[in-house]
């Protein structure tokens, strides 16, 4: 990986008003399967046990980017924080800094505008910005580069640069994968190119970067119920995992099934529906250029959030959340939140809902390789980061083993 690699993305546009309906052969079909769910079976719960990471006087608790990772036989959790610049490394089993990366002003600019990280390990870090994707070490050097070319927007950001349509999303919750030679890696609209139906029809959820053929491709559009109403940008948010058999599992705000994927055609579904949301995701029902009436919709709706995978036990957890009070990203008063999270087995089966406190944050949240499952919490806090773990509880009377 030491040769630098330009890719270039030619991208169909996101948005063009006023152009034809795109044909339906453009939505991958999925084939469902309705798995009759059971709620009680196993709940969650969190526990007294947590994990307290000291920051640096200049590191600030606000984080842009979080992952964890193994290395040998020990975890890491990296954090990156904007004010900062720089991304902290800490080693999970003594919560002690095991690094500091800073970013040069090369990499991601000035004002570090929707820079995002993700740390595979020491030597591995991808860095996402607006138009390129860097791959460094733990010392900050440039090991290689990929620049993002496609489709701009009318207009430039403050720098008089010019912005893309799509950006790449380094997130826990959309990990980045590397696959023969091939990165796979979330993609987002920006704000202004996904606002009709039509866009939102034409939107993808990952890049496919081909490393050895300086080639790239738009994988996977939004499902069927993406194509019949209209949500707003808020809610064109996916999460995904990927399981044991390599299969991306897709959790999509707005719709209550998740979805199985190779992303190159193969899609199933399943019934992924919470028992204690009122009914389907409802949509905003009119196209509107107002920013007020779409986040107002997203923050009144019920919504779909992260999905995870339990490597160690063998299941996948999901959060959702209830309207009124926002999500934990947005909400002033995290302990007002009404969130729950769903446990399915290996084989897509609902086997148990929980509540949990609004102070706990499932966006934030990462599985050990021993299945030790840990949320943050206590995101006030401007001195520490903080996280609880979480703990299955099985109802005995139901099930006969974990």
């Amino acid at each position: 990986m030491k040769n630098t690699f330009i890719v270039y993305l030619f991208i169909t546009p996101l948005i063009c008003k006023g152009c034809k309906e795109e044909p339906k052969s453009n939505l991958v079909e999925s084939s469902y399967e309705y798995i009759d769910p059971e709620y009680d079976q196993v709940s969650i719960e969190a526990t007294p046990d947590s994990l307290h990471f000291l920051l640096s006087d200049h590191f600030y608790s606000s984080l842009r980017s979080f992952n964890a990772f193994s290395s040998g036989d020990s975890t890491y959790v990296s954090f990156f924080n904007k004010q900062a610049r720089a991304i902290g490394i800490y080693d999970v089993e003594n919560q002690r800094v095991a690094g500091y990366v800073e970013l040069a002003d090369s990499i991601i600019g000035k004002r570090m505008d929707n820079v995002t990280v993700f740390c595979y390990n020491f030597d591995t870090i991808l860095v996402a910005t607006k138009t390129k994707l860097f791959l460094i070490d733990s010392s900050g050097k440039i090991l290689s580069s990929f620049k993002l070319f496609g489709d701009y927007l009318a207009s430039k950001d403050l720098q008089g640069q010019k912005r893309l349509t799509t950006q790449i999303n380094l997130d826990n919750t959309k990990p980045p994968v590397f696959k023969d030679n091939v990165l796979y890696s979330a993609i987002r609209p920006a704000y202004y190119t996904n606002r009709t139906l039509s866009a939102q029809r034409r939107t993808h959820i990952a890049y496919a970067i081909d490393l050895r053929g300086n080639k790239a491709s738009l994988l996977y559009n939004f499902p069927r119920s993406y194509w019949e109403k209209y949500f707003g940008y808020y809610f064109i948010d996916f999460y995904f995992c990927r399981n044991d058999k390599e299969d991306f599992i897709i959790s999509f705000s707005g719709d209550s099934n998740i979805y199985a994927t190779d992303l190159a055609g193969i899609s199933h579904s399943f019934t992924g529906k919470s028992n204690l949301l009122k009914g389907d995701i409802s949509p905003l029902g009119r196209e509107t250029d107002s920013s007020v009436v779409e986040i107002k919709h997203f923050m009144s709706s019920d919504k779909y959030g992260p999905i995870y995978f339990d490597t160690y036990r063998k299941r996948y957890l999901r959060a959702a959340l209830q309207g009124n009070q926002g999500d934990d990203q947005t909400s002033s008063r995290k302990e007002e939140i009404n969130q729950s999270i769903l446990v399915f087995d290996e084989k897509f089966k609902i086997i148990g809902e929980s509540k949990l406190p609004g102070d706990i944050s499932l966006r934030h949240m990462f599985i050990t390789p021993n299945g030790k499952i840990y949320a943050r919490t206590r995101m006030r806090d401007e001195y520490r980061i903080h996280f609880v773990r979480l703990e299955y509880k099985e109802n005995h009377l139901k099930v006969s083993k974990n």
